[in-house]
């Protein structure tokens, strides 16, 4: 167990500021900053295009997500079955 990563990992969530989601993008942005610095610059295509992007890459991950969950499904059974004979 690696002790100096998870207090570190914890240094890091007590150092972040608190975020709002933006109303528009829905991405996370510091409190402290009045416009939200993933949308604020883009008309309405180049949101469409950022929250397009967004959603690909979200069906990207639960992809993968199934793909690794049935490859570990396919390594316990193959493990059984070394198991069992």
């Amino acid at each position: 167990m690696n002790i100096g990563g998870l207090g570190a990992k914890l240094a890091q969530v007590k150092s972040q500021k608190p975020s709002n989601p933006c109303d528009r993008c829905g991405l996370q942005h510091d409190i402290d900053i009045e416009s939200c610095p993933h949308c604020s610059h883009l008309d309405e295509r180049g949101l469409k295009a950022l929250i397009a992007r967004m959603e690909n890459e979200y069906i990207a991950r639960k992809s993968m997500g199934y793909r690794f969950m049935i490859v570990a499904a396919v390594l316990a059974l193959i493990v059984m079955i070394i198991a069992v004979n």
